[in-house]
């Protein structure tokens, strides 16, 4: 009996899960380009780190954050509600606030008043 119950939490437990490596056309984040590239850039394995540890690592390459930010753009608009809890948004959700505050160039007319 005890084995049937077991047996019964396991499946049900397993079917509630979700798939937070999917983003919101359901394909694999991992192969995902905003993915690689914050992998390339050296932020390690982002699948198994948190929001917060992401934003953290982004203040510290703002550069990286902005091109990601500028990345995610277009997929954040045409995105499906859970693609915030995949992947691929979480990277995109951590890249916007350090994106924000990165210095930027700024050039004058060259005019005195």
């Amino acid at each position: 009996m005890i084995r049937i119950l077991s047996f019964a939490l396991f499946m049900f437990v397993s079917g509630c899960s979700q798939d937070k490596t999917s983003n919101a056309g359901g394909a694999p984040t991992a192969d995902s380009d905003i993915i690689r590239k914050v992998q390339a850039a050296g932020a390690g394995d982002v699948s198994s780190v948190s929001p917060q540890a992401l934003e953290q690592w982004f203040t510290h390459h703002t550069n990286v954050a902005v091109e990601i930010a500028n990345a995610c753009m277009p997929i954040r608009k045409s995105a499906n509600a859970a693609w915030g809890d995949s992947v691929e948004g979480k990277v995109c959700t951590a890249a916007v606030g350090p994106a924000a505050f990165s210095p930027i160039t700024v050039k004058g007319s060259g005019k005195k008043y």
